[in-house]
């Protein structure tokens, strides 16, 4: 019997990784979870588009610098926010970045 050709990830493992700073997300960083906490304006830029990459940020509750997440290419996908009493507000939304401008809170 042969072998069979196995996966290098587990896809019961969740990547995640804390930033504390602005970084290039590299294409094999694909469905990391990027934890966001920063007591300065920080910006992610992601590698070029390839068909099943994603990437998921998540931002530190109160964290009142600005976030920018852009990209060479289009982004597809959802925006997805969840609050409580706070509002979580984008100041700019194009094909290529999203802004979360200082002081949103979620």
């Amino acid at each position: 019997m042969g072998k069979s050709a196995r996966s290098t990830f587990n896809s019961s493992k969740i990547l995640t990784n804390l930033i504390e700073s602005s970084a290039d997300i590299r294409r094999n960083q694909s469905g990391t979870y990027f934890f966001v906490s920063s007591s300065a304006s920080v910006s992610f830029t992601l590698p070029e588009g390839q068909t099943g990459n994603y990437f998921r940020f998540i931002i530190k509750d109160g964290m009142t610098q600005q976030v920018t997440v852009s990209a060479s290419d289009n982004m597809y996908g959802p925006l997805v926010t969840q609050h409580g009493g706070g509002a979580v507000s984008i100041t700019e939304n194009t094909d290529n970045s999203i802004v979360l401008g200082a002081g949103a809170s979620a």
